[in-house]
């Protein structure tokens, strides 16, 4: 079988080698899918998800069963338990203008579309809404006291996408909550202390008349670190007599806005659109990566720990620490050594603020996803204001009204350096 495709170069040759190998698939068929490598080789495997470089599939029928990998460009074409074919090879063709596939919509670029005057207005208005400080009350306290926690309230840059003539991002600030070891983390929309860890949940509004198809694969939360983060994570669900199981491989983050793979359901068409599958008992739910959203309809995205979940630095002065013994992890930041008092306001720039996040929301007007469009947004740190929880001293009951902000731990920086700039 290694030796099968030598002295086959034409398109014919080729094709009708695939047929064979189709044919020989369907001869010892079982509930498997087949990968044909460019050296001819068949291997078996099960759950197969296609990215834009590798090709993932596991060994076993089962949910834990080891997960592996083969590049794409050794890949030649895959059959499916259903009989679905995958073609992953380039068969020589006269040069012709040809229709965009899903698969190759996927790997455009994303453009900025084009505003009206009365969106860019909007978007103005959006930015200066986000911006504006939420409604709090101050409380002197009775003693000048050192802050032990701040108010971290941010801005968005100017240049920055909220809104335009085809969707609007609604930002909702919360916190994750997770009280036992085997429960499923929660986002609770509403205004917590800094004993919580916090979280992010973006509302995307379809402001048009025409259904708008969200690309979840080329959509991103950008955390403080500057670590990239797809909202789409090929994962596929099980319920079997009202138990279920869940399995997840996620692609990992990546450092700028490109294509992320991870196809499940129209494998053919390499765009997920989501899918099940019954046998007897048991059901099986795929994770969509593209998503539909009617006129006038909206969806969440989300919720993403705003800093983070992994124990240690995020990134220079913040980490992540367990609360006690529980499982609510949250963040602390570094200041420079006993600089913030309790009532403080700090002021910063674009320029000078010591924290940045950003959003990336890709989308197109096909199911497809050709012609793809993108929305960026960007964020700084606008705002810190010292608090003391225990003495009673700063901003409570903050209502922040369309902006982005949270309560978080101070930590002062060892030896008189280090620590986010307080000018």
């Amino acid at each position: 079988m290694r030796t099968l495709f030598n002295g086959l170069t034409s398109a014919a040759a080729r094709t009708a080698t695939i047929v064979a190998l189709w044919l020989m698939a369907v001869v010892s068929a079982t509930a498997q899918d087949k990968i044909i490598t460019q050296e001819g080789d068949v291997l078996q495997g099960y759950r197969v998800e296609v990215s834009g470089e590798s090709v993932f599939y596991s060994t076993e029928d089962s949910e834990d069963s080891p997960i592996k990998k083969i590049a794409k460009a050794q890949v030649m074409v895959i059959r499916k338990a259903d009989g679905s074919i995958i073609k992953l090879f380039e068969e020589e063709q006269p040069a012709k203008a040809q229709e965009a596939t899903p698969a190759q919509a996927q790997a455009q670029p994303a453009s900025q579309p084009t505003m009206s005057a009365a969106a860019i207005e909007a978007n103005n208005n959006r930015i200066e809404q986000f911006n504006a400080m939420p409604q709090y009350t101050f409380e002197e306290g009775k003693k000048t006291r050192k802050a032990d926690a701040g108010c971290f309230i941010f801005g968005a840059k100017q240049g920055s996408v909220l809104v335009n003539d085809d969707i609007e991002l609604i930002f909702t600030p919360g916190y994750m909550q997770q009280l036992a070891k085997n429960d499923a983390p929660k986002f609770i929309s509403e205004y917590g202390y800094y004993n919580c860890n916090p979280g992010l949940l973006i509302k995307v509004q379809n402001k048009s008349n025409r259904t708008i198809y969200l690309d979840l694969g080329n959509s991103f939360f950008v955390n403080i670190a500057g670590k990239a983060t797809p909202f789409y994570v090929p994962s596929s669900t099980t319920t079997t007599t009202g138990s279920s199981s869940g399995v997840g491989v996620n692609l990992g983050a990546v450092a700028g806005a490109v294509g992320i793979g991870g196809v499940v359901g129209a494998l053919a068409s390499g765009i997920n659109v989501g899918g099940g599958t019954t046998s007897g008992t048991s059901n099986t739910v795929y994770a969509q990566r593209v998503v539909a959203v009617p006129p006038m309809s909206s969806v969440d995205l989300g919720p993403v720990y705003f800093f983070g979940k992994t124990k240690g630095f995020v990134c220079p002065n913040v980490d992540i620490t367990n609360y006690g013994k529980s499982y609510l992890y949250r963040p602390r930041v570094y200041i420079e050594e006993d600089k913030l008092e309790a009532g403080q306001f700090v002021e910063y720039t674009e320029t000078n603020s010591p924290l940045h996040w950003a959003t990336i929301v890709s989308y197109s007007f096909a199911e497809n996803c050709t012609d793809p469009r993108g929305v960026s947004s960007f964020f700084y740190l606008k705002t810190l204001v010292g608090h003391s929880l225990m003495w009673g001293k700063g901003i409570f009951n903050v209502k922040y009204n369309g902006g982005v902000g949270y309560f978080v731990e101070l930590k002062n920086a060892k030896n008189g350096g280090g620590g986010i700039f307080l000018p």
